[in-house]
């Protein structure tokens, strides 16, 4: 046996600015592990990080600005609104919102607020709906989602995932006020759209890609 064998705790260094989240670091895997040096080759224990960034989102800003109507108008106006339509979408009262013109649609989006969190939910739904429409954003691409249904173990869901989740959740709930058990699920999912649609919290590829400035 070597001088040196016995049991071992490894630790993981953490990685450099621009991993996320920036000086909260997120490992998605423990820190730590126990290995035991003896006569044979050790391997482990693995660890694994995530770097988040862009990931070409869009924000209700962009969606309701002369940018996104262009885009919805080369998409053509009159089918992207109808497949607006399709959606669970809801007004500040939790009433159906079905769009027929930018015009109606730029407002609602404007005017999103989360005192009934249904509402902003839905308009940040829209835009995340609209960024993969587009081509801006991958449906099969994983970003932050921490306290949706869709997230694996480590916080993580795919954009599309998110969309089926959040759309069936305003099905269910059109409303959802101060005290309503399902608000904190839905600002979950509000906040997963909404910090992806700011182009922060996708999964990117590897180290190499990471900015080195946190997007935070």
């Amino acid at each position: 046996m070597p001088k040196d064998s016995g049991a071992y705790t490894l630790s993981e260094v953490p990685p450099p600015p621009g991993w996320w989240p920036a000086g909260r670091w997120l490992p998605t895997t423990p820190t730590s592990g126990e290995v035991t040096v003896g006569s044979s080759d050790v391997h482990g224990p693995d660890f694994g990080n995530v770097c988040l960034g862009p990931g070409g989102g869009r924000t209700l800003g962009f969606w309701s600005n002369k940018n996104g109507q262009n885009t919805m108008n080369g998409l053509g106006m009159d089918a992207i609104l109808a497949e607006l339509r399709a959606l669970n979408l809801v007004d500040a009262s939790g009433n159906p919102f079905d769009p027929m013109g930018y015009s109606g649609f730029r407002s609602w989006l404007l005017g999103a607020n989360a005192t009934n969190m249904a509402y902003m939910l839905s308009a940040q739904m829209a835009a995340m709906y609209l960024n993969v429409r587009a081509g801006f954003v991958s449906g099969s691409a994983l970003i932050y989602a921490p306290g949706t249904q869709s997230a694996n173990p480590a916080g993580f869901a795919t954009v599309s995932a998110l969309l089926e989740e959040a759309n069936a959740e305003l099905g269910l709930h059109p409303t959802a006020y101060s005290g309503d058990p399902w608000r904190s699920y839905q600002e979950a999912l509000k906040d997963a759209f909404d910090q992806a649609n700011n182009n922060r919290t996708f999964v990117q590829p590897g180290p190499e890609a990471c900015p080195f400035d946190s997007p935070y």
